[in-house]
């Protein structure tokens, strides 16, 4: 029988069914179309068709392809990678701003970055402290607020 959908197809109504009195010939599950024509329709179905009964099918669109488990191993490779590159990538200028924004630096970073305050981050922790002699030949330069605690 020829289908105006490609999809699934569930019998909701069959005039043959026993509590009609009739056969029970029928399609109690759910049929999928295949894309072969019939009836001047791209898509059909092969059911079991009752004896001079009248038969009605509600159509249920096809589900999208659900996620293989290789795509979510896929997935969760590249989420590792990313992470790993970001901490690869702290001091050379790149994801540094990322890592302390996501506060990356508590839960991915290792040694003594884990042990920072967020006050300690705002003071500018991960900013390298600069050297007096710097200061003497631009008087508008100021050490971050974390040194000054530190001298």
């Amino acid at each position: 029988m020829g289908v105006p959908y490609a999809g699934k197809y569930k019998e909701v109504f069959n005039s043959d069914g026993k509590q009609f009195g009739g056969t029970g010939a029928g399609n109690p599950r759910l049929k999928s179309s295949k894309k072969t024509e019939a009836d001047e329709r791209k898509n059909s179905l092969t059911i079991t068709v009752a004896p001079l009964a009248i038969q009605i099918f509600a159509f249920k669109e096809a589900e999208e392809e659900k996620k293989t488990p290789k795509k979510t191993v896929r997935k969760a490779l590249e989420k590792k990678i990313e992470k790993e590159r970001e901490k690869e990538l702290l001091m050379e200028g790149t994801r540094y701003f990322d890592v302390l924004r996501n506060g990356y630096y508590k839960t991915e970073l290792y040694g003594n970055f884990r042990n920072v305050s967020d006050q300690d981050v705002v003071d500018g922790v991960f900013f390298n402290a600069l050297e007096d002699p710097l200061f003497w030949d631009n008087s508008l330069l100021r050490q971050n607020t974390y040194w000054l605690k530190r001298q």
